[in-house]
């Protein structure tokens, strides 16, 4: 059976389109629609719960990684981070639900990182979300230019002068 998003009208398997809509039909009927399917959808699962940003990267890095925590369950949302860098390129955060951090560092460091060409995302989450096990060694990079230095006095970043503390 296959259905009309637009209209929900059901066909039978092997029609292409609604005659009404004009729309491809899909396999799951209205409002069963799969949640880690689309960007907005799988945001909308994080309402009302705590997240923290747990990777900073490219736009393009943060999305391809957004759609691989998607096909492994792990509801995240792709946000601008609170203080962005004017001198940095593009970057954005991609936020995850606290109780799936560990979960979502796991999957960052077994099955995603290994296959990126070059550093376009670094795993920033907390240390204190992160179990001992979890936590890495040593500072946590810039989200903005993924300097590992300690801030300065005034709390910024020493090479981008993003705002860290």
């Amino acid at each position: 059976m296959r259905w009309c998003p637009s209209c929900g009208a059901d066909y039978v398997d092997g029609t292409p389109e609604c005659h009404r809509c004009h729309v491809s039909l899909v396999d799951a009927p209205p409002g069963e629609a799969d949640p880690f399917a689309d960007p907005r959808a799988m945001a909308r699962l994080l309402h009302g719960r705590q997240v923290v940003p747990c990777f900073a990267g490219s736009p393009a890095g943060i999305e391809d990684l957004r759609d691989a925590l998607a096909a492994a369950r792990i509801p995240c949302a792709a946000a601008p981070p609170p203080v962005a860098c004017t001198s940095c390129r593009p970057t954005l955060h991609l936020l995850v639900a606290v109780e799936d951090v560990e979960r979502a560092v796991r999957f960052f460091a077994e099955e995603y990182e290994p296959t990126l060409p070059t550093e376009q995302v670094l795993c920033i989450a907390p240390e204190a979300v992160l179990g001992e096990d979890e936590a890495e060694d040593g500072p946590t990079p810039c989200p903005a230019c993924g300097c590992t230095d300690p801030p300065g006095e005034d709390g910024c970043c020493p090479e981008c002068g993003l705002y860290l503390a």
